[in-house]
């Protein structure tokens, strides 16, 4: 018997969420569903999407003779360009409707049902598409630090499973109602597991792991002017004392792999760097396939996988 499409998902969308071993609970209370045939409206998503962006272009724009930008018409070519760049959120999506920790506000991403071209500019200035390349998920340009963590929302039964596999005290009613992430900034004994993306760390939530999302493998920490490196702000409130568990996608062609081998280890010094104990998962490669992430190993074996 089929599963029920939750509420705020569009079936099409539901179906998606479902091959990546998401359980309703957890995809109804992380993801939506925006465009036609959902109450969210396209324009509304944009907005959210471009809201730093759009903050940064009308205080930060300079003009030529190195004066703040006060022509009103090139201010609002650059902000009507910045609307077309997303006017593809029109087709319809999903979301994610992230956490947050405590001072902080959420991250997200988006993932428009029709891709974005990726392209860059020649010479002359000119945009062109790259021939088989798109941008699949959206995230918000000019976000703070360059962006931050996906948290997802724990279920009550997710949150007490997690507890009881990882030997944790099981929260009462009080520390339920002001969420998980307080209570897990608050348990350094809690493990976290580390994905890309938001599917994955879903996943894993629905198979029992209390996980974050980073939305690249390279996303997790920051390298400043000085070539010295940190984490992102909400793994270094997160870091100090706690075991990680990275886990980021197997990958078949060997130069991709060694990539993603390295994005990992730099993350693990990072962790280490700010108190954490670290370990990297390796995950297996499912056959016929070029590769697989943990929510591929979840929908394929199952949660002991």
């Amino acid at each position: 018997m089929s599963t029920p499409t939750p509420a705020g998902l569009l079936p099409d969308h539901w179906a998606e969420l479902q091959r990546s071993a998401i359980a309703a609970d957890v995809a109804a209370a992380n993801v939506g569903s925006w465009g036609p045939g959902t109450d969210r409206h396209w324009e509304s998503e944009r907005a959210e999407l471009v809201a730093h962006a759009r903050l940064k272009i009308q205080t930060e724009s300079i003009a030529g003779n190195g004066c703040p930008q006060a022509q009103p018409g090139h201010l609002a070519g650059r902000l009507i360009a910045l609307d077309k760049r997303y006017g593809h959120l029109q087709a319809g999506g999903w979301r994610s409707l992230s956490a947050a920790l405590p001072g902080q506000e959420p991250f997200n991403q988006w993932k428009p049902d029709q891709a974005r071209a990726k392209g860059r500019r020649d010479g002359r200035g000119n945009w062109a598409p790259l021939p088989g390349k798109s941008v699949r998920y959206e995230a918000p340009p000019q976000a703070p630090d360059g962006g931050g963590l996906l948290l997802p929302h724990v279920p009550e039964r997710c949150w007490l499973l997690i507890a009881e596999r990882q030997g944790l005290p099981l929260p009462d009613a009080a520390t339920i109602a002001a969420g998980f992430w307080p209570w897990a900034l608050a348990t350094p004994g809690l493990q976290l597991l580390i994905c890309e993306g938001f599917k994955k760390c879903l996943a894993a939530v629905s198979a029992g792991w209390a996980a974050v999302g980073v939305p690249g493998i390279q996303m997790g920490r920051r390298v400043d002017a000085d070539s010295s490196e940190r984490l992102i702000e909400a793994l270094q409130m997160l870091a100090p004392g706690r075991r990680w568990l990275i886990a980021f996608d197997a990958e078949a062609k060997p130069s991709t792999a060694a990539k993603v081998a390295a994005a990992a280890g730099a993350l693990a010094r990072a962790l280490r760097s700010a108190g954490g104990r670290v370990e990297i998962a390796r995950l297996p490669l499912l056959p016929g396939t070029g590769k697989s992430g943990l929510d591929d190993l979840l929908a394929a074996a199952g949660p002991e996988a």
